[in-house]
């Protein structure tokens, strides 16, 4: 009884992460969550075999962390300026300058 009353609760965390817009996931979090959730009700039947559920949510869990792995490596780096942005960077536009980058006067 207690094995069944945890197993719907996983299943029911693992589907409202999958639903909710507070939890960021992706598309391998996501299905490594369906995963989860597939064998957590699996594993509610007496006949499934106990060693292939525990590779299933294994295999979930693994997704998961496979995707963070990859939000990590896919996160922006800062922006990099050019050295040659920064050598006359401080020199103040002249009237004809100016004009020039505005667009000039006739």
């Amino acid at each position: 009884m207690l094995h069944d009353l945890v197993t719907l609760s996983v299943a029911m965390v693992c589907l409202w992460a999958i639903v909710s817009p507070r939890v960021p996931t992706g598309i391998l979090p996501t299905i490594g969550l369906g995963v989860i959730f597939v064998a957590a009700l699996w594993s509610l039947d007496d006949w499934a075999p106990a060693p292939t559920v525990v590779d299933v949510m294994l295999g979930g869990i693994g997704l998961i962390g496979l995707g963070m792995v990859w939000r990590v490596y896919r996160k922006p780096r800062p922006h990099m300026r050019r050295s040659s942005d920064w050598l006359g960077a401080t020199q103040p536009l002249s009237r004809e300058g100016q004009r020039q980058v505005v667009g000039g006067s006739k």
